[in-house]
């Protein structure tokens, strides 16, 4: 997948990057979460994820434009046999309503409603890229041994330096779209915001 994405960055135009349909990521079985001792049910969780990006128009940018990003996550039981929990993080789509980076419950995973597919509400989510993504599975499910890895990997401080690059950019948006618009609130705000000057990736 790194491959990939080396590949389709050098192209001039634009690229898309994603996982094999049918080939998510798949973790070993996790039982060690939600405690800093003993363990839970045995889970599984898979992660695939689809992204378009458009270089930026000005000359010699580095820059490109994210079109689409969605990253699409299943939690499962080690048999795989029971119902499985799906949701998946987007960068909401042009004319969609919604946080402009969202978590949301999967319609399929809302039998109880019959033929409604609710695809609401969408939960304001500070991080995007299918690589923060896996590093939120990595946490929630491995927290003990994903923290040592963590410590021990190279270029950590990029790491850390381009989250937090791109949850400035996740917050200052939607600070500004509060600060200007007077008559509503910030939570009602949250419902119809975006990036003020869109999304990228360097």
């Amino acid at each position: 997948m790194l491959a990939d994405l080396e590949t389709g960055r050098d192209d001039t135009t634009a690229f898309t990057w994603e996982t094999k349909r049918g080939e998510p990521i798949e973790t070993r079985v996790a039982t060690e979460y939600d405690s800093m001792t003993g363990t839970r049910d045995p889970v599984i969780v898979s992660m695939g994820f689809f992204a378009k990006f458009t270089k930026r128009s000005e000359k010699k940018s580095p820059d490109w434009d994210v079109d689409r990003m969605e990253t699409h996550i299943k939690i499962q039981a080690e048999n795989k046999n029971d119902p499985a929990l799906w949701f998946h993080v987007d960068k909401k789509n042009t004319g969609q309503l919604g946080p402009a980076t969202h978590l949301q419950i999967d319609e399929e995973c809302c039998e109880f409603l019959g033929d409604i597919k609710l695809s609401v509400p969408r939960f304001p989510f500070g991080f995007v890229l299918p690589t923060d993504c896996l590093d939120f599975i990595m946490a929630e499910f491995f927290p003990m041994e994903w923290g040592q890895r963590l410590a021990g990997i190279h270029a950590f401080g990029a790491l850390r330096e381009s989250q937090l690059a791109r949850l400035h950019l996740f917050a200052g948006s939607i600070l500004a779209d509060m600060n200007n618009r007077k008559k509503q609130t910030p939570v009602g705000i949250l419902q119809d915001c975006d990036f003020v000057e869109g999304l990228r990736l360097v």
